[in-house]
């Protein structure tokens, strides 16, 4: 997958799926890793809400999932969700060391993209 693909699909989806309430200027990254995190993380850098940097990595061995649920359109949404909870709750005591977590608000989400727009989510990992 190239990057400016990768860019073409988060803002799609921001429009599409979080009525471009997200921060428009995300770096994507695809690196070499075999696993971190997963298949793909997101992070971001400095403090307060207006001085944040955004970085979605996804790891090389996406490309190979035979998950028919796991594939760069469900992870690139599962990590926007997260840019969502780091936009939404900036409180470092929301964030667990900067990671947003699976909770209620994730769930809520999932739910309604699958609910609304018909997207299948993948959901069978770690809470």
């Amino acid at each position: 997958m190239r990057l400016d693909a990768l860019k073409s699909m988060y803002d799609f989806y921001n429009k599409t799926l979080f009525g471009g309430r997200l921060v428009n200027d995300v770096a994507m990254v695809i690196t070499g890793a075999k696993k971190y995190y997963g298949s793909a993380w997101c992070i971001y850098e400095g403090e307060g809400t207006t001085n944040r940097i955004y970085k979605i990595h996804f790891a090389k061995q996406l490309e190979r999932s035979r998950h028919p649920l796991v594939n760069y359109n469900t992870i690139m949404i599962h990590e926007m969700i997260h840019i969502f909870q780091y936009m939404t709750y900036p409180q470092k005591d929301m964030l667990a060391k900067g990671a947003a977590n699976h909770d209620k608000v994730f769930f809520n989400w999932l739910d309604m993209i699958e609910y609304q727009h018909g997207i299948k989510m993948y959901r069978d990992f770690e809470v």
